[in-house]
């Protein structure tokens, strides 16, 4: 993965973990430039893996709700990165913009004590690997700081891999959101053809993020 062209921009670590691993928390509010930053990173990855669609617009539509972790090695080289974004009486969270399949209908979620999981990115190395557990548990101790009850996320229905690594960390296909869901015009292009992706909401209970926060491990 990439690295920071000048890593003199980052702020001070949230935490670093007893590997070395150097955890970031950031927001838009205070920095907008190293969240575009992650954005481009973001988006990047997701264009090298076929997707074509990507929205500008609906991907900073959460800025202003929207906390940022995101880890490095010793060297400035990102190893992980994942987005929460919280709910709150003016906005949406990102599997309410979706509809369901088969039907002209979304998802709307009333509670308030829920948070959504996304943007997250890794690679297969061993480092991206552990960065990524430990991100989830430092995730899972600012959403239960922040009274959140229940976490949500998505996953493309063709990717098995992540889907894995959700439910390795405790997530479920969500029981009450069940139905697939797609956003027009955002897929994945295979042999010079659009495919629209359909994506499954997943929760993680309060108990799950619990024992998530066990897998950060800072020096104290």
């Amino acid at each position: 993965m990439e690295k920071f062209k000048d890593s003199s921009n980052l702020p001070l670590p949230f935490a670093i973990e007893k590997s070395g691993t150097l955890i970031y928390c950031i927001d838009y509010a205070k920095n907008p430039d190293l969240v575009s930053g992650l954005r481009t990173f973001i988006k990047e990855n997701y264009i090298s893996h076929g997707y074509v669609g990507f929205s500008e617009d609906f991907d900073s539509y959460n800025d202003p709700y929207s906390t940022y972790f995101f880890s490095t090695s010793a060297e400035g080289e990102v190893l992980a990165v994942l987005r929460l974004i919280y709910k709150s009486k003016s906005n949406l969270l990102p599997f309410e913009w979706g509809f369901i399949d088969g039907e002209e209908k979304r998802y709307g979620h009333l509670g308030r004590d829920v948070a959504d999981l996304n943007s997250f990115i890794f690679t297969r190395t061993l480092d991206s690997r552990k960065a990524s557990r430990c991100l989830f548990g430092y995730a899972a101790k600012h959403m239960l700081e922040r009274g959140v009850k229940k976490a949500f996320g998505m996953y493309d229905v063709s990717n098995s891999v992540i889907r894995s690594i959700y439910e390795k960390y405790g997530a479920i296909d969500s029981p009450i959101y069940n139905r697939q869901i797609y956003f027009p015009g955002y897929g994945r292009m295979v042999e010079n053809k659009f495919y629209v992706s359909f994506w499954q909401v997943i929760e993680l209970s309060f108990s799950v993020l619990k024992s998530l926060t066990l897998l950060a491990n800072p020096i104290k």
